[in-house]
């Protein structure tokens, strides 16, 4: 699917730098951080591998598995397109890990005051933007799914019955000859000809 492939891109976009938090410099000796998309939103290199594997099975399996297959990646990529709404209007909780890293400080309170600031790259909106493709993506399948075919392999199968002859059929030929031979015996039984020629 395209929207899948769209998204895979999206690990370029993970891996970019997403936020750049300044710190006071009279609590920390770094005066600036770095956060990449990985290590702002590290849950999200998870949602994309397993939407990107439902997206692979829903083209694979029984129609009632495909379904639930592109409901669970319409969901996933949902959650992702919410997660990344939320780091873009609330940054600095998903920085806290980088913060604590760098200066030491874990406390949330003491955090908020070394904070200065926090930038937003352009990085999350491309992500969010590729996420919320891939949604549509997974909606648009979910939709369509019922006019799909089958797998080849169903009507290889079909293919290879008709040629064969079904089992039914099979057993009518086998039980031919064994009622004709009873027919037979039972003539000869009687004094009858078993070849069915009458001698005039």
């Amino acid at each position: 699917m395209l929207s899948a492939g769209v998204l895979a891109c999206s690990f370029l976009f993970i891996s970019a730098p997403w936020l750049t938090v300044s710190l006071s410099a009279a609590e920390s000796a770094t005066s600036r951080v770095v956060v990449t998309g990985a290590a702002a939103v590290p849950v999200l290199i998870g949602l994309i591998l397993a939407y990107l594997a439902a997206m692979i099975v829903a083209t694979l399996v029984h129609p009632i598995v495909r379904n639930v297959a592109l409901g669970l990646g319409v969901f996933l990529a949902g959650t992702g397109v919410g997660i990344v709404v939320a780091l873009v209007v609330s940054p600095l909780g998903f920085v806290r890990a980088s913060i604590s890293r760098v200066t030491g400080i874990s406390d949330v309170t003491h955090q908020a005051g070394v904070v200065t600031g926090i930038s937003v790259d352009v990085w999350p909106v491309v992500t969010a933007a590729v996420l919320i493709v891939g949604l549509a993506g997974g909606v648009m399948a979910l939709w369509a799914a019922p006019t799909w075919r089958a797998g080849p392999r169903k009507y290889e199968r079909r293919a290879a019955a008709e040629e064969a002859g079904s089992p039914r059929d099979l057993g009518r030929q086998k039980e031919g000859p064994t009622s004709d031979t009873y027919e037979s015996w039972d003539k000869l039984t009687l004094g009858g000809d078993p070849t069915g020629i009458s001698k005039d």
